[in-house]
């Protein structure tokens, strides 16, 4: 005799090949999601931590190389940019050895896409214009040069010694 009370019950929970594809499905959607949630901010501040101060190092070096033909660093705070050019004509960027374009680091483009949103301030950088001396520490000996670069509550300052030109950063 077949027991009918087995066969007019109804089917109750989840198979487990069902139970698998709801949590692959909520993991998918989590990893999709996450990216978007997390808070980038101090990556994009150590990136153009990094830029700003491989830039500054190279005007320092092409300074140091051609005493007579220094390079300066020319921020332009309000505009969260800034260029490399030749100290007798601050306000034409030079052209980059890679590919000929001028050397204007705009945080948010290009090579400094990484750093987007970004801001500058300065402390004790005469007329926006960092200038080295022949040696590598900064043109006028008696300024303390700081650079915050901020991004919503934080921020890194980056500090250049003035007689040697020694760069080192805090938070």
């Amino acid at each position: 005799m077949i027991d009918s009370s087995r066969s007019n019950t109804a089917r109750r929970g989840f198979t487990l090949m069902e139970l698998m594809m709801t949590i692959t499905i909520i993991i998918v959607a989590g990893a999709l999601v996450m990216p978007k949630l997390s808070d980038d901010t101090q990556l994009r501040l150590l990136a153009a931590t990094s830029i700003l101060t491989s830039d500054i190092e190279l005007a320092q070096v092409m300074t140091i190389s051609h005493p007579g033909d220094p390079v300066v660093v020319q921020f332009d705070p309000e505009n969260e940019h800034y260029w490399l050019a030749y100290a007798d004509d601050i306000d034409t960027p030079i052209p980059r050895p890679d590919n000929g374009r001028p050397y204007l680091i705009v945080f948010g483009q290009d090579r400094a896409r990484s750093a987007a949103g970004v801001s500058l301030r300065l402390t004790e950088v005469t007329d926006n214009t960092l200038a080295f001396d022949a040696q590598g520490g900064v043109a006028d000996i008696s300024a303390r040069p700081v650079i915050r670069l901020s991004l919503g509550t934080r921020f890194i300052d980056l500090q250049i010694a003035p007689t040697t030109g020694t760069i080192t950063q805090s938070e």
